[in-house]
């Protein structure tokens, strides 16, 4: 099939079976170039199990788009997305999944393809006004000078005013005191997102970052 959907290409070989087998996917617009392929259940309830490879992915504009259709007043917007279970997995660009179950969405084991990777995984429950992304993330650094430091960040992000508030912070499970934590949350304020929560992928202003804890 060869499907154009507005500014949507889709292209796929399906196969009917117990579910529809899907091979040889492809979609492209103006924000993912990416191949894809997996399983499409529809009964007893409808389920989808499908692996991504994109080549191309602007993630900050996809991740403003989000922000601005989900996260506000309009609560007919959140319907479809309350219908879709199913499991999305990732490869090359980056690693992980992202699983709809019943309205939330769990986002697993995401992985950077860097040099020095972000671990993170994180979690969406509400949408609207409301809505706020629970995240926790793993990054070690390491100079010249010291050996290696394990940084965890546990907090939330709320999308509507385009905020991040740290709840914990620790460096090598040595856990850093409410103070602190209140300073690392104003640089992270100040230096990436600015107002702008598309920042948190512009992976050189998060390098910087986590350099504040390398010294």
């Amino acid at each position: 099939m060869n499907v154009n959907v507005l500014n949507n290409f889709f292209q796929f070989d399906l196969t009917k079976k117990k579910n529809i087998k899907i091979n040889k996917g492809f979609i492209r617009n103006n924000l993912i170039n990416t191949s894809f392929d997996g399983d499409v259940v529809l009964q007893p309830n409808f389920f989808l199990n499908l692996t991504f490879v994109p080549k191309v992915l602007n993630i900050e504009k996809l991740f403003t788009i989000v922000q601005n259709k989900y996260f506000s007043n309009d609560m007919k917007k959140f319907k479809m997305i309350k219908k879709i279970n199913g499991i999305f997995t990732f490869d090359k660009m980056f690693q992980g999944s992202v699983t709809f179950e019943n309205g939330k969405i769990l986002f697993k084991n995401f992985k950077t393809k860097t040099n020095n990777p972000i671990l993170f995984n994180a979690r969406i429950s509400e949408f609207g006004k409301k809505g706020k992304i629970y995240f926790n993330i793993i990054r070690t650094t390491q100079n010249k000078k010291s050996s290696s430091k394990e940084i965890k960040i546990s907090g939330f992000m709320v999308p509507s005013i385009s905020r991040v508030f740290f709840e914990k912070l620790s460096i090598n499970d040595e856990d850093y005191k409410k103070e602190e934590i209140k300073i690392f949350e104003s640089k992270f304020k100040n230096e990436i997102t600015k107002e702008s929560l598309s920042n948190i992928f512009n992976e050189k202003k998060i390098n910087n970052f986590f350099n504040n804890f390398s010294n």
